[in-house]
């Protein structure tokens, strides 16, 4: 969590490896960020997806006073 290669911001990485990350799977977690972001009033909550051979990374921003609540 912090500095990332995603954005600018501050925010959390969740690998995910061994589970086939498909659009759905990764639609599905992009709409959890945003619900998510919405609900503890973060504006601009960033949702990021990168595949991988072993699975894909997700990457969301989150407030940096916030990052532990992000990992949750």
């Amino acid at each position: 969590m912090g500095a990332n290669l995603f954005f600018a911001s501050t925010g959390a990485v969740l690998e995910v490896i061994g589970v086939p990350a498909d659009d759905a799977l990764i639609g599905a977690w992009r709409d959890r960020v945003q619900r998510a972001g919405t609900h503890v009033g973060w504006r601009k909550c960033q949702a990021v997806a990168r595949r991988h051979q072993g699975g894909a990374s997700l990457a969301i921003s989150a407030p940096c006073d916030q990052l532990f609540a992000a990992t949750e």
